[in-house]
């Protein structure tokens, strides 16, 4: 391979790893403003329940949640397999105090 070559691939790597550093970067800022949108309203040892804006995905609730209130095992926080809450509510359902504006979410580790 020629050095003309090298440097090309060089310069290709070094973007593709640019890129992947922007969008790691992103994903990171996007965890730390969502988690200052959500409140964590109880949680165990293998149970959290969240409240966090409607406009908010269960992905992005959990990728919060993990940021904001990391399990401290192996395991990360995961929307919870349950179909409801402990005392029926669907999940995710509406919040109790702001049912037009929030959701609350049951993960589990």
């Amino acid at each position: 391979m020629d050095e003309e070559t090298r440097r090309a691939l060089a310069l290709e790597d070094a973007e593709t790893e640019s890129i992947e550093t922007l969008s790691a970067g992103a994903e990171i800022f996007d965890a730390l403003v969502n988690a200052s949108l959500i409140y964590i309203y109880s949680a165990g040892l293998t149970y959290v329940s969240v409240c966090a804006p409607r406009e908010m995905t269960g992905a992005e609730v959990t990728l919060a949640t993990n940021y904001k209130h990391a399990t401290g095992i192996e395991s990360a926080w995961a929307l919870s397999d349950d179909l409801t809450f402990q005392h029926g509510e669907t999940n995710p359902c509406a919040c109790n105090d702001h049912p037009t504006e929030r959701l609350h979410w049951l993960l589990g580790c």
